[in-house]
């Protein structure tokens, strides 16, 4: 499973930003960045859970034949689902709100020379955050897929693009780094 190898590899980086975000004195980044971070690690153990079910582990994942019940499986996955739905959410939430605030921090900037090292560093910040967004809304579509609000094909399809513009981003940090 994917989804169980990636979300592993995160989980600490959840942890963290969901500790970081406790210290946070802007209590609206502080709360958001908590919403995020407990539903991607909560998430990461629901689907954790539905995955031993349906491999057996922990009980059977299917329900007696020509029951209209849902399984255990069934049941974790879509919790699993739903609080991954509510972690980018927030995240997207904070991204947006965070764009807002650099865009007016620009905005009164302006020209001004003595600003010029500050205004590109925050166009810098503006621009990365602005593709974190786009990245964490397509992700969306993951675990929407999953409740059936959109389709599975969708739902792959937003998975690549997200991918897609992860491996950008990281380009972007990588070029940058070059040339510093």
């Amino acid at each position: 499973r994917v989804a169980i190898t990636a979300g592993t590899l995160n989980s600490p980086q959840y942890l963290e930003k969901g500790l970081r975000a406790l210290h946070n004195p802007d209590r609206i980044e502080s709360v958001g960045r908590s919403i995020a971070a407990v539903g991607k690690i909560i998430w990461l153990l629901t689907d954790h859970i539905e995955y031993l079910f349906r491999i057996g582990v922990l009980g059977s994942g299917s329900c007696s034949s020509g029951s209209s019940q849902k399984s255990p499986a069934q049941k974790w996955g879509k919790a699993a689902n739903w609080l991954w739905l509510v972690g980018y959410l927030a995240s997207c939430v904070l991204y947006l709100r965070k764009l807002v605030l650099l865009h007016e921090h620009l905005r009164l900037r302006g020209s001004d020379e003595a600003y010029q090292g500050s205004i590109r560093s925050l166009q810098e910040e503006y621009d990365t955050t602005k593709y974190n967004l786009i990245k964490e809304f397509i992700d969306c579509g993951i675990p929407a897929a999953g409740l059936n609000l959109v389709s599975h094909r969708f739902g792959a399809t937003a998975g690549i693009c997200s991918s897609l513009v992860g491996v950008y981003l990281v380009w972007c940090r990588t070029q940058k780094r070059q040339v510093l």
